[in-house]
């Protein structure tokens, strides 16, 4: 009975996202000109180049307690309200319908924790949104199960998008990068 009879432990978990943006942008002109005259011949040659590094982060962490083996969620941010209109045509009169529905936009997660000895095996789903300036929102997400020791930060996951563009021409160049890096972490430890 003792061993059936054991506390359910009570765990502190903290989730750690991070991105990040870097973009490196680099241009180079050159103009010239000549003149030629009566009096002879006169020119000049101006190269004018600009490079321009820029870097952005971001870090939300969110801490929740839970017991070993139950589910849990946490989402911090914001909701908005978009108003939506139908219409629907029957012989002879139409349905209009005005209503609605909630966005929602933020950062958090769910997770499911399980101790095993002093391992413990996570199931993890955070998630990352924001509202778009065109209405719509852009979301960034991973699912995951890792198992780490009690106390230690786990890398969950990692997600990396990067994009470039350059352009030469006769007397110019120029060339733009972009790496936007999203990452998780997450960290349990026993709730005193």
């Amino acid at each position: 009975v003792r061993q059936l009879d054991t506390a359910t432990r009570r765990l502190r978990i903290t989730v750690e996202q991070r991105e990040s943006r870097d973009a490196d942008n680099v241009r180079i002109d050159a103009q010239g000109r000549v003149v030629i005259s009566e009096q002879g011949a006169d020119g000049e040659a101006v190269i004018a180049g600009d490079a321009r590094q820029s870097r952005d982060m971001a870090v939300s962490r969110q801490t929740l307690s839970t017991l070993d083996g139950s589910s849990a969620a946490i989402l911090l941010g914001s909701q908005r309200f978009v108003p939506m209109l139908s219409f629907a045509h029957r012989p002879g009169y139409r349905i209009v319908t005005v209503g609605g529905a909630w966005q929602s936009a933020g950062t958090g997660f769910q997770i499911e924790p399980r101790l095993i000895g002093d391992q413990v095996q996570l199931r993890l789903s955070p998630q990352s949104s924001q509202f778009q300036r065109d209405g719509s929102v852009s979301v960034k997400g991973i699912y995951s199960e890792v198992q780490g020791r009690l106390g230690e930060w786990l890398p969950v996951g990692e997600s990396s998008q990067e994009t470039g563009a350059g352009q030469r021409g006769i007397f110019s160049y120029s060339e733009s990068r972009e790496l936007k890096r999203y990452t998780v972490w997450v960290r349990v430890e026993a709730a005193e």
